[in-house]
């Protein structure tokens, strides 16, 4: 086994005009330890030492990872999850599946993923599909007992109330409102664009829904304050490349669902060399709050309400976590108010079987691994801090800010 994975690793970093110090230097180890590898000296690396060399060889990790005999980290997770996953993968292996098999199987899995939306049919307003889930729930829910969910995002909440679900289940679902979008528009947020709106070189730009939703006190901003509407990023820089003796800032505020689109904006200006275009921001990371609300919340809710637009970008690993610190059954969400009924009864059926799992509820949007995409252009241009949350107290890494690249782009140097 050593001796196999360190000749196809020499082989493979010589195919890649590797040298040997090179490499060592770009996984971050002594050279002389890598040599001694490829000469089956020592045995093969940890699996996120031969992670970072798969990349750095342009290599699919899995197959050197099975060459060494290791596990990834990802799988060695969702390993420890369950007590049936062991069992499971012991019983199809005795079967000795073919290939053919394997991909039956999968496919199979992935449309059981999905099948809770799917499971919805018809249009989602069709008052028989509430009345059916509606009474669905009233069957499940423990006769006595109320159940306490949290959620996260207010648009679950007013669905619920619009379904006058508290009065048709006599209260016994409680929810419970966690840190939402009004979170994320502080008042120092607020002095900033104040200060900036008085600047006649300054023209302020920002989302149709950070305007429309009156966050920001519409309409004396959109009267006094000359706050225009941009419907993309790739807008707002434009808007500056073509004006460039004003200073274009676009406001931003919200959580993980805006700050890729906000990053874009900071790629797009960098890279097009605009310098008059600004960034004021009050990006917070609404995965770290639920973090914290869990926390602080463990024993005295029976479950979390997921938000969908944030796990379409960050995907279902961090909720899966939570999950499993917590003890805390977790549903992925959507907006439908029969996404919600039909999460509420996936979240009873968890508390009755003493389960704490995070399901995906909405699997016609959000993927198992979210947006990588969208994910690295936050990573690229944000780093997260520790920051004050009203009610919660200090978070850590919740407060999106610029990284030291692109602190030319923060509006705040305006100010000084």
């Amino acid at each position: 086994m050593r001796h196999n994975f360190g000749t196809e690793l020499r082989s493979l970093r010589r195919q890649a005009g590797w040298s040997l110090r090179g490499l060592a230097e770009r996984v971050g180890v002594d050279f002389s330890y890598l040599s001694k590898i490829e000469t089956g000296a020592l045995p093969p690396p940890a699996a996120p030492t031969i992670d970072k060399l798969a990349r750095a060889l342009r290599q699919q990790a899995e197959a050197l990872l099975r060459l060494a005999g290791k596990v990834p980290n990802d799988l060695s997770a969702i390993l420890l999850e369950d007590e049936h996953i062991p069992a499971f993968l012991r019983a199809a292996t005795r079967q000795r599946l073919s290939k053919t098999d394997w991909e039956e199987l999968m496919r199979f899995l992935a449309e059981r993923r999905d099948r809770p939306a799917s499971a919805l049919p018809g249009r989602f307003s069709d008052a028989a599909l509430v009345d059916r889930l509606v009474e669905r729930l009233a069957v499940e829910l423990p006769a006595r007992r109320r159940v306490i969910f949290l959620e996260m995002c207010g648009m679950h909440g007013h669905a619920l109330v619009r379904a006058a679900l508290d009065n048709l289940l006599d209260g016994r679902v409680r929810l419970r409102a966690g840190p939402g979008c009004s979170s994320t528009v502080t008042g120092e947020f607020l002095g900033h664009v104040t200060q900036l709106a008085r600047r006649r070189d300054t023209q302020l730009v920002a989302y149709p829904e950070l305007m429309l939703e009156n966050k920001l006190h519409r309409p004396a901003w959109g009267k006094k304050l000359r706050v225009e509407s941009m419907l993309s990023p790739h807008q707002a820089v434009q808007r500056a490349a073509a004006n460039p003796r004003r200073k274009i800032v676009l406001l931003a505020a919200g959580f993980e669902t805006t700050v890729p689109s906000v990053a874009l904006a900071a790629i797009e200006a960098r890279r097009q060399g605009v310098e008059n275009f600004f960034l004021l921001t009050s990006l917070r990371s609404m995965i770290a709050a639920i973090r914290e609300v869990t926390r602080q919340t463990r024993g005295r809710i029976h479950g979390l309400i997921a938000p969908g637009h944030v796990s379409a970008i960050v995907g279902l690993r961090p909720f899966r976590q939570i999950a499993r610190a917590h003890r805390l059954p977790i549903v992925v969400v959507g907006f439908e108010i029969p996404d919600i009924l039909y999460a509420l009864l996936m979240l009873i059926g968890q508390v009755r079987k003493r389960q704490a799992q995070a399901e995906n509820q909405y699997g016609r949007v959000v993927q198992q691994e979210g947006n990588p995409a969208a994910r690295r252009l936050m990573t690229e241009v944000f780093e997260t801090t520790e920051g004050f949350w009203e009610g919660l107290g200090k978070v850590p890494e919740s407060i999106f800010r610029l990284r030291p690249l692109y602190r030319n782009l923060d509006a705040a140097v305006l100010l000084r």
